[in-house]
């Protein structure tokens, strides 16, 4: 394929277009201007046709490739294919997965890299010619092949999103270039605190989230004071603190957890494991505020920071801290899964909340985060001969977890 400065290219889309084949093409269509100083045409006077699409969603797609080849060379999610020809390129991800075409996106930024030789590894503010490299051409000549990815390598690549101190500000400047440099490296979600991910909405920024096909994990060390606010929110009125004080952990002189002020971070686990009322009341929050935020697909419940001792009332004393931890999640996780099947729990196995309990069920929308901080208080993140976390106390202990049948990653 040969492509002249100027060029004249038609994109061909799906008869219904999503958001994110849409993105693609705007996409498409800004780098082959930059590079080649190509334009879009809606006539019939083109030199270079792009198909969005595959054969299931572009029926121009289908005349090249059958529905049952394409499905037996993209066998997962967020597969990649890229078949370029004389005039014409098919740009296309994964059919049948719950990708929401987002193979079809990271398609084409490979297109961008691989035969375009665009660096897209970092950003800046988009009026500042920084960040990219997008190489120049008078001509350019594209090997006529295919490229194909069956599938992505990793199934769950998130960035923990936090602004400024105690995670505060969402409003920065940078936000856009930030989901545009996320997509562009093949992450696939954000994990953000709660408070965030309310005024990335305010701000209409998780519309530009699913443009790009980047989901939601709603969720942090605020997660508790947001679904059972303890002396209420604009969301949830009642004063959980003062009007069921038995939610919360009992003391080992009596008295009930009750924080430094109304968003204290402090506490770890700060909940009664074993209060069955408190468990349907947390579950029925969530479930509820799901509904209303049906984007997000996993809710992170993760403890406030710190350590502290686990509750000591008659019911969670005969069990271990881990084992009460698990049970309440596990709990909870069955509760909303009754209600929504599509959404899991990103439970974070943290400090000394992370070893394996013997015995303990591993639900199927558990997905089990572990922080590379253990009862040290120290972190791991490598080792001077390069290794990182391999042969560590870490690595040991998510595999533990794993060779459990848990579904589980780094943090």
């Amino acid at each position: 394929m040969k492509i002249s400065s100027g060029a004249k290219i038609r994109i061909i889309f799906p008869d219904k277009p999503t958001e994110r084949e849409l993105f693609a093409a705007e996409e498409l269509e800004k780098y082959l201007k930059l590079s080649l100083g190509a334009t879009v045409t809606a006539d019939g006077n083109f030199d270079v046709s792009f198909i969005i699409g595959g054969p299931s969603r572009n029926s121009m797609t289908a005349e090249v490739i059958s529905k049952d080849e394409f499905s037996s060379l993209l066998t997962g999610e967020e597969g990649i294919f890229i078949d370029i020809r004389e005039k014409d390129v098919i740009i296309a991800g994964s059919e049948g997965y719950k990708d929401m075409e987002r193979g079809t996106v990271y398609a084409l930024y490979e297109f961008l890299e691989r035969y375009l030789g665009c660096s897209l590894t970092a950003y800046s503010d988009p009026s500042v010619n920084a960040g990219e490299f997008v190489p120049v051409y008078d001509f350019l000549e594209i090997p006529e092949e295919r490229y194909v990815k069956p599938s992505a390598d990793r199934p769950y690549r998130t960035a923990i999103v936090e602004y400024g101190d105690k995670a505060g500000d969402a409003e920065h400047n940078l936000n856009i270039a930030f989901f545009d440099w996320l997509v562009k490296n093949r992450y696939n979600r954000i994990l953000t605190w709660c408070k965030i991910y309310e005024k990335y909405k305010e701000l209409g920024l998780i519309e530009e989230l699913r443009r790009r096909g980047i989901r939601v994990t709603v969720g942090h060390h605020d997660a508790i004071d947001y679904w059972l606010p303890f002396y209420g929110n604009k969301l949830y009125s009642k004063r959980y603190r003062d009007e069921h004080p038995e939610y919360y952990r009992l003391n080992a002189d009596g008295t009930r957890f009750k924080p430094a002020y109304d968003e204290d971070p402090a506490g770890q686990w700060v909940l009664c494991s074993r209060n069955c009322e408190c468990i349907e009341e947390l579950s029925k929050n969530i479930s509820s505020w799901i509904d209303d935020n049906p984007y997000v697909d996993y809710i992170a419940l993760w403890p406030k920071d710190g350590r502290a001792d686990q509750c000591t009332c008659d019911k969670c004393a005969p069990y271990t801290k881990m084992q009460n931890y698990t049970h309440f999640m596990n709990e909870i996780a069955a509760r909303v899964g009754d209600t929504h099947p599509n959404v899991k729990f990103d439970v974070l196995l943290y400090t000394n909340l992370w070893t394996y309990p013997e015995g303990t069920e591993i639900p199927n929308n558990i997905f089990y985060e572990m922080s590379t901080w253990a009862d040290s208080g120290l972190r791991c993140c490598g080792k001077p001969d390069g290794s990182c976390l391999v042969d560590t106390h870490f690595t040991d202990t998510l595999l533990e977890w794993k060779d459990h049948g848990a579904s589980v990653g780094f943090y």
